[in-house]
């Protein structure tokens, strides 16, 4: 009779392991957090590269976090510009869309994208651990 012996190494660390990541990922956990820390870098940098005549642009970008993973930075509707009377969620489609250094959310993502990421990730993986 064959005699057949398993031993397990490192399955305590493991397991607490997998409940340190599951806990890091929850919408109230870590990831959310990271999120809306990308959510509110995003938003500054897009007001920071917003091109400037009345300011009411720059400052009207606001954070809408979703839960979980989901969130987005958008022109307030709010924010009425003195000169043309019209909302800036109304002329930011325009300015968007003239692209290059007028198109503020294209540039957030190509020139700031890749750090925010960075960012938020260590944020994600330090917490796992």
């Amino acid at each position: 009779m064959a005699d057949y012996r398993v031993q397990m190494q490192g399955f305590d660390q493991a397991q607490a392991a997998m409940k340190r990541a599951v806990a890091a990922v929850k919408p109230d956990g870590e990831l959310g957090a990271a999120v809306k820390e990308a959510l509110f870098m995003a938003q500054a940098y897009a007001a920071q590269v917003t091109h400037i005549d009345t300011g009411t642009l720059s400052r009207s970008h606001l954070i809408q976090y979703t839960g979980g993973a989901d969130g987005f930075v958008y022109p307030s509707p709010y924010n009425i510009n003195p000169k043309s009377h019209k909302s800036a969620s109304y002329y930011a489609i325009y300015e968007e869309n003239r692209g290059g250094a007028h198109a503020f959310y294209a540039r957030t993502i190509s020139e700031h994208g890749q750090a925010i990421l960075a960012k938020t990730g260590q944020r994600v993986t330090k917490a796992i651990g």
